[in-house]
Order: C-alpha cells, then sequence, then structure tokens
C-alpha cells in the first residue's frame, strides 16, 4: 500500500438502460448517458458484467480510431439484437490509459441470472482492449436462486479498494453497480456528519459519477499496514457467503 491519495471515480453502470429485455430507446439512452461523461482517467477498471463494460466504453472510450492518442479496439462494433442490445460503432482505447476487469467489483449477486456474467472468452472477443486476467474462465461467483449476503458484498468491496489502492495510477475510474457500491461504502465514515455521509453513501443513480478520495491513514503516519484502514473522503476472488432464496 503506498502512502498517497488516489482519487477514485465511482460510476454505476447503465443497469436499467443496457440490460437485456430494455427497450431499444432506453439502450440508447444508456450509451447517450455514458457518452456524456467522457473523461480521460489514468486506470478504468470495470465490472466483468457486460452492462459495465458497455458503460465503461461508452465513458472512456474514443469513438474515433483516428483522433489522437488513441491505440487499438476496446470494444468491437456491436449489431442490434431486438429487445437484447442497441447497434453501436466500435470504440478504441486511448493510449494514456489502462483498462482493467476486476471480478471483486461485480455487482452483488441476487438470485436473478441479470446478475451472471458470461465466459471470458466471450467477453474478450467482444472486448479486446480490456486486460481480463484478473477474471475466471467462467462464472463461478453466481449461484441460481442465491442471494450473496451483505458481509460478504462488504468484504470484497473492501479487498477491491485494497487492490485499487495498490496500483501505481493516482486518477482511477471504477465501473461498477448500486448495490456494491452501497455496501462498500456504507463501512466508512461512521464518525462523519450527517452531511458528508449524504456525499458518498446515497445510492448511485443510473449512470452516475461521484469523485472521492482514497486514503490509508496508518500508513500515512508512517504505521504498518493489514489493509484495513483505508480511508475514503468525499471530494465535493474471496469465498461468496450466499442466502438460499428458494
Amino acid at each position: 500500500m503506498r502512502s498517497r491519495a488516489p482519487t477514485l471515480s465511482l460510476s454505476h453502470s447503465l443497469t436499467l438502460s443496457l440490460a437485456p429485455r430494455a427497450s431499444l430507446v432506453r439502450q440508447e439512452l444508456g450509451w447517450t448517458q455514458a457518452h456524456a461523461i467522457r473523461a480521460c482517467p489514468q486506470l478504468v477498471v470495470s465490472s466483468p458484467l457486460t452492462r459495465a463494460l458497455e458503460t465503461a466504453v461508452g465513458a472512456f472510450g474514443c469513438p474515433e480510431a483516428s483522433a489522437d492518442g488513441v491505440g487499438g479496439v476496446l470494444m468491437e462494433a456491436q449489431t442490434g439484437i431486438e429487445d437484447v442490445r442497441a447497434a453501436h460503432a466500435a470504440s478504441y482505447a486511448y493510449s494514456g490509459i489502462r483498462y482493467v476487469v476486476h471480478e471483486l467489483c461485480r455487482e452483488r449477486c441476487g438470485p436473478s441470472n441479470c446478475d451472471a456474467r458470461r465466459e471470458r472468452e466471450t467477453l474478450q472477443r467482444e472486448f479486446p482492449g480490456f486486460d481480463f486476467g484478473l477474471v475466471g474462465d467462467t462464472d463461478t461467483q453466481w449461484v441460481e436462486g442465491a442471494a450473496e449476503t451483505e458481509g460478504s458484498v462488504v468484504a470484497r468491496g473492501l479487498q477491491f479498494l485494497q487492490w485499487v489502492m495498490a496500483q501505481p495510477e493516482r486518477e482511477v475510474a471504477v465501473v461498477t453497480h448500486s448495490a456494491f457500491l452501497w455496501f462498500t461504502l456504507l463501512s466508512f465514515g461512521g464518525d462523519s456528519s450527517r452531511a458528508v455521509k449524504s456525499k458518498y453513501q446515497r445510492w448511485f443513480e443510473n449512470g452516475e459519477m461521484r469523485a472521492v478520495v482514497l486514503s490509508d491513514l496508518l500508513q500515512v503516519r508512517g504505521s504498518a499496514v493489514d489493509g484495513s484502514n483505508a480511508h475514503v473522503e468525499p471530494h465535493v476472488e474471496p469465498q461468496r457467503d450466499l442466502l438460499d432464496l428458494k
């Protein structure tokens, strides 16, 4: 862990707009919302769920292959599929941004298959500009008819923040999901004022992005760090526990 304070941009994926069975109008609205974000962090980390990857592409990819500072293909062109997805042109990666997919920041696993992900090989083929090294071949996390406990979500959320703190980049954009963010951020700010808590403990709206600063207080003071002292300030693959819902 480094004694520094990286800026973390937390973005809720466009769950309703880009999810299967969404109407064509809402699918296209999802891309419009993502394109409106348009930022250039040093590191983009996405959940492995397709709706999050699409949001990451729309928000942090480049639509023009000939633009300055553009590298390879981030997402291959999508053909439209009725009641599944809207057609979309290919998107390209900026050469100065590292794009990573991380299993730890996926949505809370619920009983519905909307929280399941596709095989890594399929995702890599559609999103070739992302690094899938932290994602397993198949989805072993989601279990049909079961829901991940709140404690499990918090545990992997904290583990994910440890990973973020260990990265060399200082400006990091995380494209993830509302329930994951909700349970993770509720772990912080117990001694903060209500006004401060309201800045980062509110439920994330569709396509919303907030900026926070992560700091390790013990590291700043020169003490040993066990990873449990990450501090979140608002800027104005563990074992999963499951609840059987069958």
